[in-house]
């Protein structure tokens, strides 16, 4: 009898009892990394803001200097604005590099553990299928986010631009990212294929593209439902919340099984 494909995942879950506790383990590191690295990096940023905000507020209750009325209009350290604006702009561009480099290599290896719960494959075939991980992520990723750094250093260069033109940039460039979202998982799925060439192929191969939204959207609703959980019982345990936080992890996995289950050619 056929199994159905709503429970194959769980029993590809079964069969692999250690496999499936370190993807979910690798899940979870990988989401406090991210998670450390963009607080590291917002608190820096916020202590440079907090900074320029102080500077101006002593020099607009300064008296200006008579003598000199441009350095007393910008203070005693008139170069300290520019400085810190420099120093945000960097951090916000390591913070880049670093969630960046944290999904491409992560990203690689939770797709590549996997397919080998779904697949028996030797160690030769596990680091190729995660050579082409890193390689589908970076083809996917890093054009679009250099896209977005050049549009955020433009914007802020520029002030020819209305809001509704800066809301304008950045809802194109959202759609650019979920469209390149949804062929990089259809090509995450084909990771066990022979080679990147095949990928390709399988890629642009005729399907029912309806189908593919509808493994899609079913697999955002399943990731949903837990995140649901923990938004709304914030407050509860510490310990609870790290279950659900588990819960999410084994959720993410399931999806993970079920489209390669279903929409691998």
């Amino acid at each position: 009898m056929k199994t159905n494909i709503f429970i194959q995942p769980f029993l590809d879950m079964r069969k692999h009892p250690l496999l499936t506790l370190s993807v979910v383990l690798v899940q979870l590191v990988l989401a406090f990394l991210l998670l450390f690295v963009m607080l590291h990096f917002q608190t820096r940023m916020l202590e440079s803001s907090s900074r320029i905000m102080d500077y101006v507020n002593a020099v607009n209750q300064e008296a200006i200097d008579p003598d000199n009325p441009v350095r007393g209009f910008l203070g005693n350290d008139p170069l300290l604005i520019g400085r810190e604006l420099r120093a945000m702009w960097t951090l916000l561009l390591y913070e880049l590099v670093s969630v960046l480099a944290l999904v491409i290599i992560g990203g690689s290896i939770v797709w590549t553990m996997t397919h080998r719960i779904v697949h028996v494959c030797k160690f030769k075939v596990v680091m190729r299928m995660f050579v082409r991980g890193l390689a589908l992520y970076g083809i996917a990723l890093i054009p679009i986010s250099v896209i977005g750094v050049l549009l955020m250093r433009w914007l802020g260069f520029s002030s020819l631009f209305a809001e509704a033109q800066l809301l304008g940039f950045f809802a194109v460039l959202g759609a650019l990212l979920i469209i390149v979202l949804y062929f990089l998982y259809l090509a995450l799925v084909q990771l066990d294929s022979p080679s990147l060439l095949q990928v390709w192929k399988k890629l642009w191969k005729r399907r029912n593209h309806v189908r593919v939204l509808a493994v899609y959207a079913l697999v955002l609703v399943l990731i949903a439902i837990p995140l649901f959980i923990i938004v709304y019982f914030e407050t509860m345990l510490i310990s609870l919340l790290f279950v659900f936080f588990i819960l999410v992890g084994f959720v993410l996995l399931y999806g993970r099984l079920f489209m390669i289950r279903v929409l691998r050619i």
